[in-house]
């Protein structure tokens, strides 16, 4: 499907317009120099501590993502991410 975000592939697939919904925790850091479906290109606007994870929002485009990751990560506001999902993490439901 063709959105906001980019091209991206979901496993259910609606007629008509939908809403695409992405669960914070099935986005994981990608290679840079990689391609594929799923993949969103963006930078960090915001990062903090949330107790078990690092919380993120990365304005991709004109949308903001909210991203969950590992205490680890090492990304930081301002930062370019490359960041990707598998189809079964990408939800649409209608309208």
């Amino acid at each position: 499907m063709d959105c906001e975000l980019g091209q991206l592939r979901a496993t259910r697939q609606l007629d008509g317009p939908v809403t695409l919904v992405l669960r914070p925790e099935s986005l994981v850091l990608a290679d840079p120099t990689g391609g594929g479906p799923n993949r969103l290109n963006g930078v960090v606007t915001s990062a903090g501590f949330a107790g078990t994870h690092r919380r993120f929002e990365v304005r991709v485009g004109t949308v903001s993502v909210v991203w969950h990751a590992p205490l680890s990560t090492k990304a930081e506001v301002g930062d370019t991410v490359y960041l990707e999902c598998s189809s079964e993490a990408c939800w649409t439901i209608p309208g």
